[in-house]
């Protein structure tokens, strides 16, 4: 073989690497971002059922150490989007490198559009709810 003959091999075969890999990453992401939304759809469904305990389960033991039950009660309670079945609409899945997953949801109610945005972690092989944000002002419940 010539020179430039082992060259251009090594570079169809450094091509053929390159591309695989990138195309493995891709389709491993899109997996991750699949799961990561499964169980964030999960957690919404159980509080649209009023299984508010249930969807408290399914979070990560840091949420667990900032949020009592009861908190995460009372909060759920105030919007009245939440603990009903409503439409939602997912807005956006975004897996990062660092094992973090967020998904942002509009959920439709009669009253108004309530976001809601998911941080989930990955610990292993599953995904747990980090963190459950609401806005501020939004159609609400007193506390």
């Amino acid at each position: 073989m010539t020179r430039r003959t082992k060259t251009v091999l090594a570079l169809a075969v450094g091509s053929v690497l390159l591309v695989g890999g990138l195309g493995a990453r891709i389709y491993l992401g899109k997996r991750e971002t699949s799961k990561a939304q499964a169980v964030a759809d999960a957690f919404l469904d159980k509080l649209s059922q009023g299984r508010v305990d249930e969807a408290y389960a399914e979070t990560s033991s840091a949420f667990k150490d900032t949020t009592t039950p009861e908190a995460f009660r009372a909060m759920v309670a105030r919007y009245p989007a939440i603990p009903t079945p409503t439409p939602r609409r997912v807005v956006s899945v975004r897996v990062d490198q660092g094992g973090k997953a967020t998904v942002l949801y509009n959920l439709a109610s009669p009253q108004d559009t309530l976001p809601v945005k998911l941080v989930l972690g990955k610990g292993g092989d599953q995904w747990r709810v980090l963190s459950f944000a609401l806005p501020r002002r939004a159609n609400v419940r007193p506390a």
